[in-house]
Formats: structure tokens, sequence, C-alpha cells
């Protein structure tokens, strides 16, 4: 492809990489919640709320790299070297 597959290529890693770094703070943020609990109620309700925020962010996550892909996807398609159907 040519410069817009770099560009799209570099956004994406720059996505990645942001993300990573979110869920990697969370995760110190978990841990450090998980330090600072007092009972066994208090680890499964750190744990459950861990659980439920990571789970929206992945799907959050996914649902903007589908879309990401789709629109790469399209853009590759009105390249002017794409083959005709």
């Amino acid at each position: 492809m040519g410069r817009s597959s770099g560009k799209i290529e570099n956004y994406i890693a720059e996505k990645l990489k942001s993300h990573a770094e979110q869920n990697i703070a969370s995760a110190l943020e978990f841990i450090q919640q998980l330090g600072e609990a007092k009972t066994f109620q208090d680890v499964v309700q750190i744990q459950t709320e861990f659980m439920q925020t990571q789970l929206q962010s992945f799907g959050d996550q996914a649902k903007e790299f589908s879309e990401i892909y789709a629109k790469a996807g399209a853009a590759a398609l009105n390249l002017p070297f794409h083959m005709p159907s």
C-alpha cells in the first residue's frame, strides 16, 4: 500500500500503545486497592468492580479497533489500483 498504509499502521500502533498504558494503569490501581482491602468482602467488591470496568473497557477498545479496520478496509477499496469485482 502507500503512504496511507503507513499512516494507518502508525495510528493503530499509537492506539494500541495508549490502550496498553490505560490497561496497565487500571491493573496497578486494582492492585493498590486490593492492598488496602480490610475484609474479604472488600476484596470481592474490588475484584467485581475491576472486572466490570475492564470488560467495558475491552469492549470499547474492540469496538474502536473494528471501526478503524472497517474504515481502513473501505479506504483500501478506493485505491486506484484495486481490482474491480
